[in-house]
């Protein structure tokens, strides 16, 4: 798990230093949208890919966790912020750093 969001936290590196090539790669994946639809829809997509457990983006997990909860899709309530385990996030970003120093030697 921990290589899957190393390789998630390297690929929103490069669509932030690669605007015009990520939006190639969004509309191509997407196989239906042009890069006009893409930027006016997401206009920060370069800059919005990098897996995040912010105070917001976990505040939108537990609305969506609730929805779901409201209209009878999960069994029982839970507390998200308990949930999250932050761990593989962190050893990702470790590992990262780890690898930048090596090829900055």
């Amino acid at each position: 798990m921990v290589r899957y969001i190393a390789a998630l936290l390297r690929a929103a590196e490069w669509a932030e230093a690669n605007p015009e090539a990520a939006l190639d790669a969004l509309t191509a994946e997407d196989g239906r949208s042009d890069r006009e639809t893409i930027a006016a829809t997401f206009p920060r997509y370069a800059t919005s890919l990098h897996p995040r457990l912010t105070e917001d983006y976990v505040a939108g997990l537990s609305a969506q966790k609730d929805f779901l909860r409201d209209w009878g899709f999960l069994e029982a309530d839970f507390d998200v912020a308990a949930w999250i385990d932050r761990g593989p996030l962190i050893e990702a970003r470790t590992l990262i750093a780890a690898e930048s120093r090596v090829a900055a030697e």
